[in-house]
């Protein structure tokens, strides 16, 4: 007579099996979690979205998110961090574009807009990071961070004669400022596009600072 296995207390695994298994789904991989966590997230706040709500969304289980990413706090930094690493691996590279210093300001707000009328990116202006404990620090350090860039730029255009004087810093906080309201409002079913945004920040924003050669 065959005898039941002890009962150890120990958990079998069996979830974590389960998980990796239903993870060969086709989307049940990390990107797909992350993009379907962004879209739950504006749809129904960070308070109000649950796993179940983004496990549903590409048709995987609770269990396969816990796998791929962690909990609800880790989707949403990942979701911010994507976002953000993503713009900052961008911005790193146009101070070697062989641009002035306008330009260079130019582009980074594109880049910048772009990225904030992504729904990655509406997650990190609509949703505080103060709701973050565990990665709060690491998600205010990057926003500092591009704040930062758009300063040196502004400095660099001083530096080079194509932009005005002024105080690089303060120009840094603005833009962001500015660029972050785009990130509140856009709706990627109305009229504006981003490209069109952008074309108006620059024109408001950037431009008036440029000199102009007689």
């Amino acid at each position: 007579m065959r005898t039941a296995p002890a009962d150890t207390g120990k958990e079998t695994g069996q979830p974590a099996r389960t998980a990796r298994r239903k993870s060969r789904k086709p989307g049940a991989n990390r990107e797909a979690i992350i993009a379907a966590a962004a879209t739950v997230f504006l749809e129904h706040g960070y308070h109000q979205a649950s796993l179940d709500d983004i496990a549903g969304r590409i048709g995987i289980s609770k269990p396969t998110i816990y796998y791929w990413v962690g909990g609800k706090e880790a989707v949403l930094a990942e979701c911010m961090r994507q976002s953000l690493s993503g713009l900052m691996a961008r911005l790193d590279t146009i101070e070697s574009d062989g641009l002035t210093g306008a330009d260079q300001l130019d582009r980074a707000v594109r880049y910048c807009v772009g990225v904030a009328c992504t729904d990655l990116g509406r997650c990190v202006v609509r949703i505080p990071d103060h709701v973050l404990s565990e990665y709060r620090n690491e998600i205010r350090g990057i926003k500092k961070a591009v704040s930062h860039i758009l300063s040196r730029l502004h400095e660099k255009g001083i530096e080079d004669g194509t932009l005005r004087s002024g105080d690089p810093r303060l120009i840094g906080q603005l833009l962001r400022g500015l660029i972050n309201s785009v990130g509140d409002w856009f709706d990627p079913r109305g009229a504006w596009t981003p490209d069109h945004i952008a074309d108006t920040i620059v024109v408001m924003a950037v431009d008036p600072m440029r000199v102009t050669k007689d």
